[in-house]
């Protein structure tokens, strides 16, 4: 693994690296608010044009006049003119130009067309800056197409929205291209990016902002370039890790609000997790109950032979126990399935027929995994399909439907898994005393359920993973396997919430 100023290079530096993106790309979210405020600026700016374009009518009038003559195909040669050329570097004061671009109030003097704004796009987007000086007397040209540009880039609100998007544009997508960021100014001006502005959709909750889609969408593209470089080190472990944290089940630990003392962290315990998540987590001379010396994080939170990797399973079938109980389901723990062998199913659920749960924690970043693991979920595919060989035609004779729930070591959550979750929620939202009535009700209630499960699960995962990692250190130094430890993760086993 990478250390900070490692001869590798460090991806999870703070500046520009893999730390600096959000928690759904795998990053710890340390975002830079200054490398992220030209995106909101250009943002603000657009929803700014949008309303006035709608409510000013000398702006209504022009860009309205623009989409016809667009439409009409007088303005092709005109896009070509204004879109932005890709060669070009930010020069000048930079901070002396944004100053200006914020705080100047940008009044158009017929007489002296440079000002703070126009001086920054000129040095910076030639293409553009020519868009406002090779018209200044517009209504003198005959050609409709000029004309009404000449008109347009009069505008103050055009010139402010003209060198926001420049900023945006140098600051930001230059490096990390977007499908939501327009390629040229003329796309805003005649409504591509303001007739409905993008915004990302939510499972429950409405519409993301059109700052918060561009803002998602810059740090996937850093996250890809990152990985992308990861894989040409042939750093294979590492893209396993980050593939594996993207899933919410992995970075709810991180979200989680410590109201009780299952989802709460102990110091240690919390550091392990951030380190883990980093990259950054070094063992020193840890053992293994398999008589191995020296073994890595990808042997600990895999190898069998210890402990806590049994309690680890334990406290999370507790949880979904606890859980599908709770969601008004007959649910039973190690229910013995076969008389004549010693076969046990983990979760045992009766909710309008009988079904098997076998649950299972996979390591991603394990050798015999990795490799699976470079794709999103792949670790957890096989897995599932071991787990369907072994249960399936047990589960058909005794007439119950098996279901294999499979979690990464990470935290991460199996399709399948999910859909469990989902089931006790909607479960759950049967027996409610709340008011669900409606359907709007009813998502928000089996979206907050889920998460609530999603995040018990995450915390318990985490700090049995940080004991995990205690029990190695341990037995570097001792014999005797630590007694304490089980003790100490079974506060996660029952959860101290109400469904409904």
């Amino acid at each position: 693994m990478a250390t900070p100023g490692g001869p590798q290079g460090n991806h999870f530096c703070r500046k520009g690296g893999l730390a600096s993106t959000s928690l759904q790309e795998g990053g710890s979210g340390l975002r830079s608010t200054e490398k992220v405020s030209p995106i909101a600026y250009y943002a603000s700016l657009v929803g700014a044009f949008e309303v006035m374009a709608r409510n000013e009518p000398e702006l209504q009038e022009q860009v309205s006049s623009l989409r016809v003559l667009h439409t009409e195909g007088l303005l092709d040669e005109e896009l070509k003119d204004v879109s932005c050329s890709q060669n070009t570097e930010i020069v000048g004061d930079t901070q002396q130009a944004e100053d200006g671009m914020l705080c100047m109030d940008y009044k158009h003097d017929e007489n002296q067309e440079t000002n703070g704004s126009l001086d920054f796009i000129r040095q910076n987007e030639p293409s553009i800056g020519s868009f406002f000086e090779d018209y200044p007397q517009s209504l003198q040209v005959q050609d409709r197409g000029k004309e009404q540009m000449a008109k347009a880039s009069r505008l103050p609100i055009v010139r402010k929205l003209a060198g926001a998007f420049v900023r945006a544009k140098k600051g930001v997508f230059d490096a990390h291209p977007s499908k939501h960021f327009p390629k040229t100014l003329l796309d805003i001006l005649l409504g591509f990016h303001t007739q409905h502005i993008p915004q990302r959709k939510m499972k429950v909750f409405g519409l993301k902002s059109l700052q918060a889609l561009l803002a998602h969408s810059a740090d996937s593209s850093k996250a890809k370039v990152a990985l992308s470089e990861l894989k040409d080190q042939g750093e294979l472990e590492e893209v396993a890790r980050i593939i594996s944290q993207k899933d919410s089940g992995s970075f709810a630990v991180h979200l989680a609000v410590p109201t009780s003392s299952d989802l709460c962290l102990p110091r240690n315990a919390a550091i392990i997790t951030e380190k883990v998540r980093a990259g950054l987590l070094k063992l020193s001379g840890a053992k293994c109950p398999c008589g191995q010396f020296n073994v890595e994080l990808s042997h600990v939170l895999g190898c069998s032979k210890f402990r806590m990797n049994f309690v680890r399973h334990d406290v999370i079938t507790n949880i979904l126990l606890k859980s599908a109980v709770q969601a008004g389901q007959v649910a039973r723990a190690e229910w013995l399935v076969e008389g004549d062998s010693s076969k046990r199913m983990d979760l045992l659920r009766f909710s309008g027929g009988v079904h098997w749960n076998d649950i299972s924690v996979v390591n991603p970043v394990a050798p015999s995994y990795v490799r699976a693991s470079q794709r999103i979920g792949g670790a957890i595919e096989r897995r599932e399909r071991d787990k369907k060989r072994k249960w399936d035609l047990v589960a058909a004779r005794r007439g119950a439907s098996f279901t294999p729930t499979v979690l990464e070591a990470t935290g991460r959550r199996s399709e399948l898994t999910k859909a469990l979750f989902k089931e006790l929620a909607v479960s759950a939202a049967e027996i409610t005393e709340e008011d669900v009535s409606t359907g709007r009700r009813k998502d928000m209630f089996v979206s907050r359920v889920v998460g609530e499960i999603t995040q018990h699960v995450s915390v318990a995962m985490a700090h049995c993973n940080a004991l995990l990692i205690e029990e190695a250190e341990h037995l570097a130094q001792y014999k005797e396997r630590p007694r304490k430890l089980a003790r100490r993760a079974w506060v996660h086993a029952s959860p101290k919430y109400d469904l409904f």
